[in-house]
């Protein structure tokens, strides 16, 4: 179970009653579908932080926009939120953005861990 302060997270935790179907009927489907969010939010963070940081906030909008709606795809409200905020900024200070990526950065953390936990337990790991 991924941890950060008091808070935890697994996967039964985010999961929406739609990918709980999804799981039941397709367990394979719901693996690729967790498979496919770790990797391509991986890419959208590298993306969002490199655009934080060289102040292109149309990127910024855009990454976070991206990554927010996957992330409430998913279930992760946590991580959708903190996207939306990003999102919502209008041009924020370099520093700011920075400490909204570090937000961002640790809530995917959080949800990539407990996703990867969930990926083991169903056997979906090689």
């Amino acid at each position: 179970m991924a941890t950060r302060g008091s808070r935890q997270l697994n996967a039964a935790w985010f999961m929406t009653p739609e990918l709980l179907e999804l799981a039941e009927c397709d367990p394979g489907m719901i693996s690729d579908l967790f498979s496919l969010f770790i990797k391509d939010s991986a890419t959208r963070l590298q993306l969002l932080s490199c655009a934080c940081g060289g102040g292109d906030f149309r990127i910024v909008r855009e990454q976070a926009h991206s990554l927010k709606g996957s992330s409430l795809q998913i279930g992760a409200a946590g991580l959708g939120s903190l996207c939306a905020a990003l999102e919502l900024s209008d041009r924020p200070l370099p520093e700011v953005c920075a400490s909204m990526m570090r937000a961002i950065d640790d809530e995917f953390i959080l949800v990539r861990s407990a996703i990867e936990q969930y990926l083991v337990v169903q056997g979906a790991v090689k």
